[in-house]
C-alpha cells in the first residue's frame, strides 16, 4: 500500500515538472546539454590530472564545477518563471471566459425590478423577454 501512496507521490510531481518546463522546453534542453558539457570536461580535467599529478587545482574544480551548475539551474528557474507568465494558454482562456457568460442581457439593464415591482406597475417585463424570444 504504502508503495502505491509513493508512486502516486512520484507521478504528481513529474506532472507538476512537466508542466512547470513544458513552455520552455527548450530552455531545458539547453540546460540539460550544458550541465553534461561541465560534467565531461570535469571528468576529462581530472583525468588529466592523474596523468600528469599536478593537484593543485584539484578542489577548486569540483567547486567551479557545483557553482556552475548551480548558475545554471537558478538561471534555468528563472527564464521557466518568466516563460509561464508569458504563456499565451492562460491570456486564451481567460479572454474566451471573458466573451460570453450568459448574463450579458442581465448588465444591459439599468435596473433590475423584482417580481412584485412588475405587478405593482401593471408591467409584467418577463412576458415581454419570453415575446422577443
Amino acid at each position: 500500500m504504502f508503495k502505491l501512496i509513493k508512486f502516486i507521490g512520484q507521478i504528481f510531481y513529474l506532472r507538476k515538472f512537466y508542466l512547470f518546463v513544458k513552455p520552455s522546453l527548450v530552455g531545458f534542453v539547453i540546460l540539460f546539454l550544458a550541465i553534461v558539457f561541465i560534467l565531461y570536461a570535469h571528468s576529462e580535467y581530472i583525468s588529466w590530472v592523474e596523468i600528469s599529478g599536478r593537484k593543485i587545482f584539484l578542489g577548486y574544480s569540483y567547486l567551479l564545477k557545483n557553482i556552475l551548475i548551480i548558475i545554471l539551474i537558478i538561471a534555468f528557474y528563472i527564464y521557466a518563471r518568466r516563460q509561464q507568465k508569458k504563456s499565451p494558454k492562460v491570456e486564451k482562456t481567460v479572454q474566451e471566459e471573458e466573451k460570453y457568460d450568459g448574463f450579458d442581457s442581465l448588465r444591459k439593464k439599468e435596473k433590475l425590478k423584482t417580481e412584485y415591482e412588475r405587478i405593482l406597475e401593471g408591467t409584467d417585463e418577463k412576458d415581454e423577454d419570453e415575446n422577443k424570444k
